[in-house]
């Protein structure tokens, strides 16, 4: 795919950003067009306005395609939702001693398991199919077990999947933008591929992006993504939450939470602080009663991220820290509030691979499409990319269960 042209397309809920770049002969990505445009039509990842979505898709690669005179064939999308699952899946077969073929064996066990997940997940699409490890004789863990023998193949896989019906919509959507994507991402995963480094992938974290209205969680374990979410709270509801206690209008809320924070002197005790709105009108609220509005959202948020990790169980195999991204990672005194809750090591995300052309903050502002990119030019080495969802005649089910 050298010097290929390929989009990435992250719709948000607050912004559109559509990025087109290549990949050079050294291995280098290099960036040839960038553009974001503020989101209609959607909603915590949900279509809510046909029209609109298209008109700012159509406005956002418009923009881009025609900066650089030339039209994007491939175009990859991100998307968050909290219609999104992610489940895992563990599956055995007797090998008889003979040696393991990849057709025969590892893919037949693949497809076997995306059509039971089918069977049981009709309403379902999956997005990505992830392999977590295989094992021979229940106990011997290896990374690639062909031409090996054993009398049992035993695989772990990742499945995250979407509601068909949101992508037939998407579809439905980009045809009618007379675009063609080649694949559909889930965005905490892109997001948490470029964040980290490689030692941190062996050895285990968390990444938490903090959205407009969603917070998403994703773990990974010994290069794994074992577990993943997405909560429906976001930086928006602690300006919301904001603009009503204290009867402000949204932009002024917005500007007191950026102002703000988490930052408090510790004697707040009737202490009044002063802001002016946009029409210079000086404005007063309780510093103490602030505090409380800010916290208890925070708090919630944290709460949910913290049943999210325990469910996980990453504590117990070896977790050494937390990445945060996202515009609400930027909320003052946010990263001490999460290394105080969970008593763990708390880092902002950090570019962890080449950009050719770095004359913009393209990492902070870019960072899903960046991952998703990252993704199209160098694949996860855990992500299944061939599998089949295929009904079975009597026959070969019947060779199936016996062979």
């Amino acid at each position: 795919m050298n010097n290929q042209l390929i989009g990435a397309l992250d719709i948000g809920t607050y912004k559109t950003k559509f990025l087109i770049s290549s990949l050079d002969d050294k291995n280098f990505i290099k960036i040839h067009s960038k553009k974001t445009v503020h989101t209609q039509g959607i909603k915590k990842g949900n279509i809510t306005d046909v029209d609109k979505l298209i008109d700012i898709i159509n406005s956002c690669v418009g923009q881009a395609e025609d900066e650089i005179k030339s039209e994007i064939e491939k175009i990859y999308v991100s998307l968050n939702s909290i219609r999104f699952n992610h489940c895992n899946f563990c599956q055995s077969r007797n090998i008889g001693s003979y040696e393991i073929q990849h057709d025969h064996d590892v893919q037949n066990m693949i497809n076997n398991a995306v059509n039971i997940f089918y069977l049981t997940n009709k309403n379902q699409k999956i997005i990505h199919l992830l392999k977590s490890c295989f094992k021979l004789d229940k106990k011997n863990i290896v990374e690639n077990p062909v031409k090996l023998k054993a009398h049992s193949l035993e695989t772990e896989l990742g499945i995250i999947s979407v509601e068909k019906n949101f992508i037939e919509n998407l579809n439905n959507v980009f045809e009618k933008c007379h675009l063609n994507v080649e694949k559909f991402i889930y965005s905490p995963f892109a997001s948490s591929i470029l964040s980290a480094d490689q030692e941190e992938f062996e050895k285990g974290f968390v990444h938490l992006d903090f959205g407009h209205d969603k917070t998403s969680v994703a773990i990974f374990d010994k290069g794994n993504l074992i577990h993943s979410s997405i909560l429906p709270v976001g930086s928006w509801h602690i300006t919301s939450d904001i603009s009503k206690a204290f009867n402000l209008n949204y932009n002024l809320a917005e500007k007191i939470k950026v102002d703000i924070g988490l930052v408090f002197n510790k004697d707040v005790t009737n202490t009044n602080l002063k802001f002016k709105d946009k029409e210079n009108n000086l404005v007063q609220i309780s510093e103490e009663m602030l505090k409380q509005v800010i916290q208890s959202r925070v708090d919630e948020i944290l709460e949910m991220i913290e049943k999210e990790i325990q469910f996980s169980k990453i504590f117990n195999k070896g977790f050494i820290k937390i990445i945060i991204s996202g515009g609400g990672s930027n909320l003052k005194g946010i990263s001490k509030r999460i290394k105080k809750l969970l008593n763990c090591d708390v880092t902002f995300a950090k570019q962890s691979f080449p950009i050719k052309n770095t004359e913009f903050n393209i990492f902070s502002d870019y960072m899903v499409c960046l991952g998703v990119t990252k993704l199209v030019y160098f694949n996860f080495n855990k992500e299944i990319l061939g599998f089949k969802k295929r009904n079975k005649g009597f026959f070969r089910k019947l060779y199936d269960i016996f062979s």
